[in-house]
C-alpha cells in the first residue's frame, strides 16, 4: 500500500510546510481505502506476514472494539484457536464461539501467566495513559517466544473525517453531523478552529465543546495532553524491549522503526 511508503517523520513537519503535508496524507489515505479492504483484514493479513502463520494460536486483544471486528478477521485469516479482547467500554461481557469480549482494564488482566500465544492492539496505545504498566501485564500473560504486535500512529488519517464524538441537546454530534476541517487539530489553534465552528454552525456552546473535544479528549491523538504521541508510545516499547528481549522474544518479527511506522486510527 501507499501508506507503507510514507516516512511518519513527515507528519512532524508540519511546522514548515503544514499544508503540503495534508494534502499528501489525505492522498495516501484515499489510495489505502480504495483499494478496499477493511483495516481489520489488512491488519490480519500483516500480523501473519510478521508473527507468522495464526492457526491454532489464542490471541488476545487490548482494546478491542466492542464489535469485536478485529478478532473476527484475525479468526477468519488464520483459524485461531480463541480469541479475547478486553476494554473497559464493554458493559457485558459476551462469548461467541472462538470469541470473547470482556469489559476489563489492561492494567489488570484477568488470565493466568503464559496463556497467549499473541497480543495485539490497534489505534490504541498512543491512548493509553500507564503503558509501561499494560506492557507488564502482556508481557505476563504472553507465552514464552510470545508476540505482542501493536499498531498505533499520530494523526488521525481516515477518509471520512475527524474524531469527534458528543452530546449537545440531546442530540449526537459526530463527524457525519457536523464534519471538521482535515487535521484540524494539528492545523488549527483553538481559536482559529473555534471560530470556524461559529461561523461554520452558528451555536457557541456547541462551538466550545467541540474545540474541547478535539482539543482536551482522551480519544484525540493529536495535540490534546491528554494523548501520548507516537514517538512517545515507541519511546516506552524500546525501553521495554531493551531490558527484556535478551530473555524472551516479547516483541519478534519485524521491528518496525518510528520512521516506518505507519498512522493508523
Amino acid at each position: 500500500m501507499l501508506i507503507d511508503r510514507i516516512s511518519s517523520s513527515l507528519a512532524f513537519r508540519l511546522s514548515s510546510n503544514k499544508r503540503k503535508v495534508a494534502r499528501q496524507w489525505r492522498k495516501l489515505r484515499s489510495a489505502s481505502d480504495s483499494q478496499g479492504e477493511s483495516k481489520y483484514s489488512r491488519f490480519a493479513r500483516e500480523l501473519e506476514a510478521c508473527a507468522g502463520p495464526l492457526a491454532g494460536k489464542r490471541l488476545l486483544e487490548i482494546g478491542s472494539d466492542t464489535d469485536g471486528n478485529l478478532l473476527r478477521a484475525c479468526i477468519e485469516r488464520g483459524n485461531l484457536s480463541s480469541a479475547v479482547g478486553v476494554n473497559p467500554a464493554i458493559t457485558r461481557n459476551l462469548e461467541a464461539g472462538k470469541i470473547q469480549m470482556l469489559g476489563v482494564d489492561a492494567r489488570s488482566l484477568p488470565f493466568p501467566e503464559s496463556s497467549f500465544d499473541m497480543a495485539v492492539s490497534l489505534s490504541v496505545f498512543e491512548h493509553v495513559f500507564d503503558l509501561s504498566a499494560v506492557l507488564e501485564k502482556c508481557h505476563r500473560v504472553l507465552k514464552p517466544g510470545g508476540v505482542l504486535y501493536p499498531e498505533f500512529g499520530p494523526i488521525w488519517s481516515s477518509s471520512w473525517g475527524h474524531h469527534l464524538w458528543l452530546y449537545h441537546g440531546g442530540e449526537v454530534v459526530d463527524w457525519r453531523t457536523h464534519p471538521l476541517p482535515p487535521y484540524a487539530h494539528l492545523l488549527m489553534t483553538r481559536d482559529e478552529l473555534e471560530a470556524w465552528c461559529n461561523a461554520q454552525y452558528g451555536d457557541a456552546d456547541l462551538s466550545g465543546k467541540i474545540v474541547s473535544f478535539v482539543f482536551d479528549s482522551t480519544e484525540q491523538n493529536g495535540s490534546s495532553s491528554a494523548t501520548m504521541s507516537m514517538l512517545s508510545a515507541a519511546a516506552v516499547l524500546k525501553r521495554f524491549s531493551s531490558s527484556e528481549s535478551r530473555t524472551s522474544h516479547f516483541l519478534r518479527g519485524r521491528r518496525r522503526s518510528t520512521t516506518s511506522r505507519r498512522s493508523r486510527d
